[in-house]
Order: structure tokens, then sequence, then C-alpha cells
């Protein structure tokens, strides 16, 4: 079976819903799929990708999402985290958004950002270039 197809069964897969979250240890698609749901869900799918991108940009899934202070969406989050329970709709398509960034299929225009901040929050003085994508700013830090 080629990579495409074995690719597009495992997006299709995520969004059927046959895919659910850990709720010991997450695996790496699981961690990055919490930061972009806590961060971006209300996003479209390029914002999304591109939080994902950024998730992958600073290391292991995993080891980001716990490095306290990262992301404001997932250090607000109570635990434990169900986001199947929140937006089952908006959980899938996270899930999906991580594993396009992680596959690196469809590039977003701001690849290789590792920060990203909201256009109301203003610009923070560690940001480099700005590439803007819905609601978010991406950068890498000067």
């Amino acid at each position: 079976m080629s990579d495409t197809i074995r690719g597009i069964i495992g997006l299709i897969a995520i969004l059927a819903g046959l895919h659910e979250p850990e709720t010991d240890c997450p695996p790496q698609l699981d961690c990055a799929a919490i930061v972009v749901f806590s961060e971006a869900r209300s996003q479209p799918i390029t914002g999304q990708i591109a939080v994902a991108e950024v998730v992958y940009a600073r290391g292991e899934p995993c080891d980001v999402y716990d490095d306290p202070g990262q992301f404001h969406g997932v250090r607000d989050w109570p635990t434990p985290r169900d986001p199947m329970a929140i937006d089952a709709h908006a959980w899938r398509i996270a899930l999906a958004a991580s594993w396009i960034a992680q596959e690196g299929l469809w590039p977003t225009e701001c690849a290789g950002s590792t920060h990203f901040y909201a256009h109301d929050k203003g610009t923070p003085a560690w940001a480099g270039e700005p590439c803007p994508i819905a609601d978010h700013t991406f950068t890498a830090s000067r």
C-alpha cells in the first residue's frame, strides 16, 4: 500500500472518530491535538495546522505540551481533559490538523515558526518576522 493511500486512510479514520484520545499517556498526535484544540479550535484548518506545526517544530509534542507555561489554552484547561465531551467534531479536526502537520502533507505559509500569539495581544518583544493566519500571528523568536 502506498504512503499516500495509507495517509488518506489514516485521515479518514481520524475524522470518522476511529482514533480516540488516550486517557493515561497520550501519544504524540494526541498531545499536539490537545494544544490545537485548546488554542485554535475556532480557527480555520490552516490556522490549526499552523499551531500543530509550531508544536512539532519545538520538539516531541508530549514534551512540548507538558512544558509549563508554553500554551495558555493548555495551562488554563482543567484536568482531566476530555475534548470529545466538549466538542467531538472540533476534536477530530484538531487530530486531523495535527496529523497533517506531523506528516508534512500541507505545509502552511508559516511552516518553521516556533511561536504564535493572538493578534489582539500585541506583538511580543521576542517576536521575529510575522506570519498571520486567521486570529494568530506565527513567528520564530529572534
